[in-house]
């Protein structure tokens, strides 16, 4: 509608920053080659001056409307917004429909949907899978039953949530996703391992220790903590008994403990992220200090103020220490005596604890063979090592000894003393006297062999018999011991020239 408006008259401008009609009024009139332009004035609802400029004939402006036109465009605007919510509740009741009629449509699905998950979904449920839903919506989702008491007008609040059974059957029972739930409760610290224990059901959980734990790639520290957990679930009078907080304690306890102490203040972040609590505080050693970020200067000091601790705590056990201690000096006793027979004795070793002990005579024991005997006899005698080569020439040379004295063959010993001063110029060419006077001396500590051997008598006895002590045939040795024989001349020259 075109209108001549004039200064002064009563307009109703749209402001489409708030997207509403105002009540205005037109203060000038401009003109320009695009045509005549409005400057309208406005106040909004807080009573803010508000100014437009507006062309004659655009949408933006019209005249004031009757109080009538307003009613019915505001009856108009109600019944467009009850047409929309009607509209809405016949899509969801539709979709109810259609749910009631799959769910009332019993068709099994073939064999391939049932194990295979992403096909299932085409397929209408089954009744076992309804009931299996419903099993697990109760387990798993938390629902939240508000009852009212209206005698003692209190509002009671019933939260359904799923709640670990502690029991030994509990733990039995747990499923791959309760065991990584258990995982995750334990701290941001173990949040890391749940990948690994997905194939872990609550049988196996309860049969593992701390070496099943170290096998998964898990510290030692971490290991320690959740066999201690384990423990915990399958009996519980194991905390019954200590009621002291502090084994309680959480990680942020600890926390707060460790920021009091100066020593202990800057490595309180690091207890925390490795998970340490307050039962493993009292757990931990050297390895476990090395593996947190502890330098090797503080660890004793750490340790002191631990063991400090706990004697506060535990009063008990200090009453205890002298019997641990005596313990503790018999342990060191038996270890002086077994180095000691095998010559290996050391001040060091007295000072290892019980199971570093055990640790090392495991290894001794998995790798006790001669080559660890000879080394562990040279280590004794301050011999230096020799090459391979060189071993097995003298090692022939005593083989060949040992069989002239049980024999009395004087061929046999003059070879085996021409091989024992071919290796000891070998050696003499590349280290000094000192392993010679070593080896000399090894050899006068060791028992004579002609007391442990037979009597010249019967050795002698054997070899007309053509029969060895040793088991190996004298005619053999005399075919391999020629071409040492005919050498005989130029190996004594060359002794004597090494010699001079």
């Amino acid at each position: 509608i075109r209108i001549a408006w004039s200064k002064g008259a009563k307009v109703e401008i749209f402001s489409n920053t708030h997207r509403a009609w105002y009540a205005g009024e037109v203060v000038d009139i401009l003109k320009d080659e695009e045509g005549e332009w409005l400057n309208v004035l406005w106040h909004r609802e807080n009573n803010e001056p508000m100014s437009k400029q507006v062309q004659r004939f655009s949408a933006d402006v019209r005249p004031c409307q009757d109080k009538k036109e307003k009613e019915k465009e505001k009856e108009k605007e109600e019944k467009e917004k009850e047409n929309m919510e009607k509209s809405k509740f016949n899509t969801k009741a539709l979709e109810e429909e259609i749910k009631q009629r799959r769910q009332g449509f019993k068709r099994r699905a073939p064999p391939f949907a049932r194990t295979c998950k992403g096909v299932l979904w085409q397929y209408p449920a089954t009744q076992s899978f309804r009931r299996r839903a419903k099993k697990l919506e109760n387990v798993e989702e938390m629902e939240e039953e508000v009852e009212y008491n209206s005698t003692k007008k209190k509002k009671r609040l019933k939260i359904h949530t799923y709640v670990y059974e502690e029991t030994e059957s509990g733990v039995e029972k747990w499923k791959i996703d309760q065991v990584c739930e258990w995982l995750k409760n334990m701290g941001s610290a173990y949040e890391k391992y749940v990948p690994k224990f997905r194939s872990v059901r609550g049988s196996h959980l309860k049969q593992m220790n701390e070496d099943d734990f170290k096998s998964m790639g898990l510290p030692k520290l971490h290991a320690v903590k959740l066999s201690l957990e384990i423990t915990k679930l399958l009996d519980k009078s194991i905390t019954k008994d200590v009621n002291v907080d502090v084994l309680r304690w959480s990680c942020v306890d600890v926390l707060k403990w460790a920021q009091k102490h100066p020593l202990l203040s800057p490595y309180a972040s690091k207890f925390e992220s490795h998970g340490i609590d307050g039962i493993l505080l009292f757990e931990l050693n050297v390895e476990d200090l090395f593996v947190i970020g502890v330098r090797p200067s503080h660890h004793e000091q750490i340790l002191d103020v631990i063991q400090q601790f706990s004697k506060e705590l535990f009063p008990d056990l200090v009453a205890l220490q002298p019997f641990l201690d005596a313990n503790r000096k018999q342990l060191i006793e038996d270890t002086k005596k077994k180095f000691i027979e095998d010559s290996t004795y050391n001040i060091k070793e007295c000072t290892l604890d019980k199971k570093e002990i055990e640790i090392r005579d495991n290894a001794n024991t998995n790798t006790d063979n001669d080559v660890n005997r000879s080394k562990r006899r040279r280590q004794s005698m301050q011999i230096p090592d020799v090459p391979m080569d060189i071993q097995v020439i003298k090692d022939m040379a005593d083989l060949l000894v040992t069989i002239a004295k049980e024999l009395n063959v004087e061929k046999i010993q003059n070879q085996a003393n021409l091989i024992q001063k071919k290796a000891n110029s070998l050696v003499a060419t590349k280290w000094p006297q000192e392993y010679a006077n070593g080896e000399e001396q090894a050899i006068k500590s060791l028992p004579s062999s002609r007391e442990s051997s037979q009597s010249p008598g019967k050795s002698s006895q054997l070899e007309e018999d053509g029969k060895s002590v040793t088991g190996v045939p004298l005619s053999s040795l005399e075919q391999k011991s020629k071409p040492f024989l005919n050498q005989s001349e130029e190996t004594k020259k060359d002794a004597g020239n090494i010699e001079n």
